[in-house]
């Protein structure tokens, strides 16, 4: 998403709830309490929407779900991307994919 897209998306958003919803400053931006409120609410819809998915995708006889799997940097590329590939079996199961440090 463009920055000029992302702005006009906060505007929209800032317009429908009568309030700020970013401290924007120079060198970056920090979300306001309302912001931050915003943040948590659409967070639960979002786990509520994957939820109801899950529900709908099990009702099809598919394999569905997370998958969540952990690996030092070592094993990543050893064990990780095997497995990435192997998911073409069951499409409807997709890992969150994540990096740390260390």
């Amino acid at each position: 998403m463009s920055q000029a897209a992302l702005s006009q998306q906060l505007a929209i958003l800032e317009t429908e709830f009568k309030t700020r919803l970013l401290h924007r400053t120079r060198t970056g931006v920090q979300a306001t309490t309302a912001g931050e409120a915003l943040l948590r609410e659409a967070q639960i819809v979002l786990r509520q929407v994957d939820q109801a998915r899950a529900a709908v995708t099990t009702q099809s006889g598919q394999p569905s779900g997370t998958v969540s799997l952990g690996f030092t940097a070592g094993t990543a590329a050893l064990l990780g991307v095997p497995l990435l590939k192997g998911r073409a079996s069951a499409p409807s199961a997709y890992p969150p994919q994540h990096s740390g440090g260390g």
